[in-house]
């Protein structure tokens, strides 16, 4: 079963047992919902209920622009859904990393 770990915490976030996201440490969980949890037995719309209701925010994550985008409770659509509690810290933490190569030309 697929599993996350929730950034800065070291927590995980797994699907059978979210116990720990009422945990106000965790400041943030990094989920893909991209339609194919069903495969793995994960039902990605009780997910992003349970996180919502837990006092996150979704957040899109631009990375080659370093820009959190609002969400307003939506999923992203495609890809990773980031689900904050603190978006001030995280956009510090976004604006402020260092910049690294990937490959050959991209720098993030």
């Amino acid at each position: 079963m697929p599993q996350d770990l929730a950034p800065d915490t070291g927590y995980r976030y797994d699907n059978a047992d979210p116990s720990h996201a009422h945990d106000y440490l965790l400041p943030s969980v990094l989920r893909v919902l991209d339609g194919s949890g069903a495969r793995y037995g994960c039902d990605e719309d009780a997910l992003h209920r349970d996180l919502s209701g837990r006092g996150f925010e979704t957040w899109r994550d631009r990375a080659c622009e370093r820009v959190l985008e609002l969400l307003h409770g939506a999923r992203s659509g495609s890809g990773n859904t980031l689900y904050v509690r603190d978006a001030g810290r995280l956009a510090e933490r976004v604006r402020s990393a260092a910049r690294f190569a990937v490959g050959q030309g991209w720098s993030l």
